[in-house]
């Protein structure tokens, strides 16, 4: 099977929206004199994009994935 997208290149976007995120996190709390640590960004961020991801996979319309699968 053909893939879309390699493996390396959904891990490079994951970087790169993570990346993004850090400094929109950053942005912010600059705006309001907040102070947070690598693991705290990371913690914030991850279970941010985790939670658009299960949106996103639930949002798929079912006949997409019979279309692959029957």
């Amino acid at each position: 099977m053909e893939k879309d997208i390699s493996y390396e290149e959904f891990e490079e976007f994951i970087e790169r929206y993570f990346l993004q995120s850090v400094k929109e996190m950053k942005d912010y709390n600059d705006e309001q004199n907040d102070v947070e640590s690598v693991d705290q960004y990371k913690s914030t961020i991850d279970e941010g994009m985790m939670d658009n991801v299960s949106q996103i996979i639930d949002g798929i319309d079912d006949r997409k994935i019979e279309k692959i699968i029957l």
